[in-house]
């Protein structure tokens, strides 16, 4: 039997009763964190509105490209630097420093996947930030339907801006690690900077006097991958969410239709097409990105679970694995309950047809049809491999925890 839970479970379902007041100015102090994250890596998919004034146009277009290539080429420089510490850590028997430096190189990886989804799926990011836009502002007249769609979305912002903070938070124990290492130790050896890596010298590890300089820069990089991060999860969970509450808005029409009149049919499967289009796009932009997060979630879940039970004596490095474990938990959540919303959404639109006054009503093709089309959900895919749902967060939990139980007592019983 397919599983299906429904969101409304998990946080409930309510109704907004009035219309809701500046929605608009609403909708951009919402998406401002959002907006905000994405900038600082140079990859807002809805940079693209052009200025009035064609020089400054062009600084902005030449700073944009600057900006970009500076995190480009910090992401680079930081994934070939950490795989070049892994094959040198390999060589020794410090498997915390390996494991560390594991974590560290794939959220390297998966900053530089997700660089490449939002390049590659500019236009149709930018297609879907637009959609939302207008749905919040002009699409939608009436008073209620936009009240309905900030009703079922202000929760999802509001647990954005949350994940947000706790993303910087974790970038933060990354990057103050090596001070509190040295205020907890006072030791007169080299310092290890937050993010590692193995530049044919070794740069994990440097001298005081050349520290605050390579830490400077170290820490620029570090920052351009947790704002991927915190970016890629926000963008995707507030899309899928978005489309979850157009399904919504098309169930109420539907209950409320006249078959009878041919305009009303006809608005209706419009507005559900409309809603399907937004799914598609949603979807082919993200589920590559899906794919690799994923994949490698398991793997990090277990290390950094394995690393935090291991390193409960060192208090700067216990804060950064439980930070770390705390974010790439709730990013898996955050894809997950999306997913999920975005389905079950989709599939009560034949519920709401059904609950409609069809009975006496000539339209019994259509009505056939729609509840057929309707049978078929929109689902978030990982690579068009398997769906997402709680279902599969549960599974990827469960996976980790098992790895996570060899390692333990592997490390314990001195394989």
């Amino acid at each position: 039997m397919t599983f299906r839970l429904s969101v409304e479970a998990l946080i409930g379902k309510r109704r907004v009763v009035g219309a809701p007041m500046e929605i608009e100015a609403e909708y951009s102090k919402l998406t401002w964190p959002m907006r905000t994250v994405m900038s600082s890596f140079s990859y807002w998919p809805g940079r693209e509105r052009e200025e009035k004034n064609p020089g400054k146009r062009s600084w902005s277009r030449l700073l944009h490209k600057f900006h970009r290539g500076v995190v480009n080429a910090s992401m680079l420089v930081l994934t070939l630097g950490g795989s070049s510490e892994i094959v040198h850590l390999g060589r020794s028997a410090d498997i915390n420093d390996l494991i560390e430096c594991c974590l560290i190189v794939s959220t390297a990886y998966l900053a530089l996947l997700r660089i490449l989804v939002f390049a590659t799926h500019a236009t149709s990011m930018s297609r879907i930030v637009e959609t939302m836009r207008n749905d919040w502002t002009d699409n939608y007249r009436d008073d209620a339907d936009k009240a309905l769609l900030r009703d079922r979305c202000l929760w999802y912002y509001k647990l954005v801006n949350f994940y947000i903070c706790s993303v910087i938070f974790a970038f933060l124990s990354f990057t103050i690690s090596p001070y509190m290492e040295l205020m907890l130790h006072k030791d007169d050896g080299p310092m290890l900077l937050p993010f590692r890596g193995y530049y044919f010298f070794n740069l994990s590890s440097v001298s005081r006097t050349e520290f605050n300089g390579i830490y400077l820069l170290n820490s620029m990089a570090g920052f351009f991958a947790c704002g991927t991060i915190a970016g890629a999860s926000s963008f995707s969970l507030i899309a899928a969410v978005h489309g979850a509450a157009k399904f919504t808005i098309v169930q109420k029409h539907f209950e409320s239709i006249e078959w009878k009149s041919r305009q009303q049919v006809k608005r209706c499967v419009r507005h559900h097409q409309d809603c399907i289009k937004f799914a598609d796009d949603v979807e082919n932009s993200i589920n590559i990105l899906v794919l690799g997060q994923f994949v490698m979630s398991t793997c990090l879940l277990c290390l950094a679970g394995f690393q935090f039970t291991t390193m409960l004596r060192d208090r700067g490095r216990c804060m950064k694995y439980l930070s770390f474990l705390q974010a790439a938990t709730t990013n898996l959540f955050f894809y997950s309950i999306a997913a999920q919303a975005l389905q079950t959404e989709s599939l009560e639109v034949a519920e709401a047809i059904f609950r409609s006054k069809w009975i006496g009503s000539r339209s019994s093709y259509e009505i056939r049809m729609i509840i057929m089309r309707s049978r078929k959900a929109c689902k978030i895919t990982a690579g068009k491999f398997y769906e997402l749902s709680l279902e599969s967060f549960l599974k990827v939990l469960s996976s980790s925890f098992s790895y996570f139980t060899v390692l333990f007592t592997a490390k314990y019983d001195g394989v």
